[in-house]
This record gives structure tokens, C-alpha cells and sequence, in this order.
């Protein structure tokens, strides 16, 4: 029984399939949880790309919870209960 395929049609299947390798390998995030007993900057140094830190319901004041820096990471950094529970003090 004689191949049918052809070169190109190896190196277009081939092609694809090194595209493909990306979306397959990419990993889903973590979820990091914040509390009253940790601060905000300590998640978002912790975190990786993907991750989400969800900061729960309370004020933020203090060391680690002033001038927040996502440093360049694609992260998310979200209010697990709305922001009308979870407020960043500043101060």
C-alpha cells in the first residue's frame, strides 16, 4: 500500500501541531488567599503569572498594604466579597 502524503503535507501537519503545544501546556493559575493576618503586597509577591489574589472582606492599612506594585506580573488582584467589603486604607 503506497504513502499518500506528501512533504508539505508533513511539514503543515508538523507546523500545526508546534502551535498547538502552548495552549495544551499552559497551566491554570492559583487562587492565593489574603486575610486580616497577611498583607497584600506579600500575595502579589508570592504569585506567578495566572494567578489570582483574592483579598477578603476588612480594611487594609499598614506596612505591605500601602503602595501596592503588581510588579509588571499578569496576575489578578480581586475582592473575594465586592469593593464595598474590602478597602485598601492607604494609610
Amino acid at each position: 500500500m503506497k504513502n499518500n502524503y506528501s512533504p508539505s503535507h508533513l511539514f503543515i501537519v508538523t507546523f500545526i501541531f508546534f502551535l498547538l503545544i502552548p495552549t495544551f501546556s499552559q497551566a491554570q493559575g492559583n487562587v492565593i488567599f489574603v486575610d486580616s493576618n497577611w498583607n497584600i503586597q506579600a500575595a502579589i509577591d508570592s504569585a506567578m503569572v495566572g494567578d489570582t489574589v483574592l483579598v477578603a472582606p476588612g480594611t487594609y492599612a499598614g506596612p505591605g498594604n500601602t503602595n501596592i506594585q503588581l510588579l509588571g506580573k499578569a496576575i489578578v488582584v480581586a475582592s473575594q466579597a465586592g469593593p464595598g467589603l474590602t478597602t485598601i486604607d492607604g494609610q
